[in-house]
């Protein structure tokens, strides 16, 4: 009797560990693990076992037409067949562990199942809620929702009818600076306002010392609005609007305390902060040695531009990619500062040709632009550059060119580009303290039925002598 108890305990504890979930990844939502043989398949039944589905994300909206499909498979032995089933209706996805595919569905709120099984006859899934819809206004803002979001706004809590002519649309980074729109904008209103999705991410950039918005992209934001630049560290700062000097009609009501510099503008331009110069300007703009620069001229001018300067001009530059890009998914912009100084301090405008350039780890150039600007002293601009869908993962490099005369100058900064979202860790603690503890009792359900083979050896044995 005590030992049929002790038996039946130790049974129970082992299904108990097969159906509770080893895993513990963020990203599984109600992962499950069923086995047909739960105590047969003692070593199969262990092994950590589940499916991560990274996209669709749990309560998010997509086009039905476009639904990416992005997931891993954990499950001992050999898949033999992976399918995912939305409306009752099983679709196959063949035997493959990860997969990177887009489906479609119907409009309306759905549940996505994800199935696996294997040789061994364990089934693994995991199930994941979203909504499709292909007349909702949908707005992209996911650098806004992070721990660092601040009060920007939430989006997703508006109606179409809200977001069309929106009131205090603000957006924030805690680290570095805030934008509130003064006047009313029409979210669906951008380059491309039928495709009924409006990105935000990439076209509005709050970085250190620099806030930027891409006006061709986001013609309905170049609004009124009140900037913020926070933890500056400038006794007099001033606002540059595309490397020159914010000029009175644009930038109004600036106030500046506590490491926090606020203003008022009319409309978009790439801002940057810097400290003031501690000589005054000399006429026709630019700035004092010390601080200033000019602008960034269009390409189709470098044709006119003359470098015949009498004395030599020698500049130092920097490139450093946003923090929010230095790890990024290919098919969008990639974005990076560029300061450059005078080292040779002059009072008249030189022409600076710039070539901008991302290379990969062989060289290989994915794209590139060249422009021309006006510095007199040190200029500082936010440059984009694009990363094409189709480029494989790894570290890439945006490199900056500056030519002057016979004088060069170049500077670089590394990023790394992701094709696909990676699996985040599958395992926490939890789950680590779950697998010794099955095999604890595996250790244990071996010895108890070894011990037991034993005697009934034994008895076998005495029987046969006392016969």
């Amino acid at each position: 009797m005590k030992r049929g108890l002790i038996k039946f305990a130790l049974i129970f504890l082992f299904v108990i560990l097969c159906v509770t979930p080893l895993m513990h990844a963020e990203d599984l939502i109600t992962s499950k693990v069923i086995t047909t043989e739960a105590i047969s398949q003692v070593q199969a039944a262990i092994t950590i076992a589940g499916v991560a589905i990274y996209s669709p994300e749990q309560n998010s909206i997509h086009r039905n037409t476009s639904i990416l499909l992005n997931y891993t498979i954990l499950i001992p032995g050999t898949i033999s067949l992976v399918w995912y089933n939305i409306d009752g209706i099983n679709i196959s996805l063949g035997n493959s562990s990860s997969n990177y595919t887009y489906i479609n569905t119907s409009e309306g709120n759905k549940t996505l199942y994800l199935y696996a099984n294997n040789t061994l006859g364990l089934i693994v899934y995991n199930a994941v809620n979203f909504s499709a819809n292909n007349t909702k206004l949908i707005i992209i803002y996911e650098n806004f929702k992070g721990i660092y979001k601040g009060i920007s706004t939430d989006f997703d809590l508006y109606s179409d009818f809200e977001l069309e002519n929106f009131t205090n649309m603000t957006l924030e980074n805690t680290r570095y600076g805030k934008i509130l729109w003064r006047d009313n904008v029409n979210l669906s209103d951008d380059i491309l306002p039928e495709d009924r999705t409006t990105t935000l991410d990439n076209y509005v950039v709050i970085a250190n010392k620099s806030i930027y918005l891409n006006k061709t992209e986001l013609p309905n934001l170049d609004k009124n609005a009140t900037l913020w630049f926070y933890n500056l560290s400038f006794t007099t700062p001033r606002v540059l609007i595309d490397g020159i000097l914010c000029p009175a009609n644009i930038c109004t009501n600036g106030n500046y305390a506590g490491g926090i510099l606020r203003f008022d503008v009319t409309g978009f331009y790439n801002f940057t902060v810097e400290e003031t110069p501690t000589q005054p300007q000399p006429p026709g703009g630019g700035g004092g040695p010390g601080g200033g620069g000019g602008g960034e001229i269009p390409t189709e001018n470098l044709t006119n531009i003359t470098q015949n300067e009498s004395r030599q001009v020698l500049y130092g530059m920097t490139v450093k990619v946003l923090p929010e890009y230095k790890r990024m998914y290919s098919g969008d912009r990639v974005y990076a500062q560029i300061d450059l100084y005078n080292i040779t301090p002059t009072k008249n405008l030189t022409y600076v040709i710039l070539d901008y350039k991302i290379q990969d780890s062989k060289g290989n150039i994915i794209d590139q632009e060249t422009s021309a600007l006006a510095v007199l002293d040190k200029i500082s601009i936010i440059k984009n550059l694009f990363v094409p869908a189709e480029v494989d993962s790894g570290k890439y490099l945006f490199s900056a060119h500056a030519r002057y005369n016979r004088v060069e100058t170049v500077a670089t900064d590394n990023f790394y580009v992701d094709t696909i979202r990676k699996p985040r860790p599958i395992m926490d603690r939890t789950g680590f303290l779950y697998l010794l503890l099955a095999l604890l009792v595996i250790v244990l359900t071996i010895l108890f039925f070894v011990k037991e083979r034993r005697e009934h050896i034994e008895k076998s044995r005495s029987r046969v002598k006392i016969e």
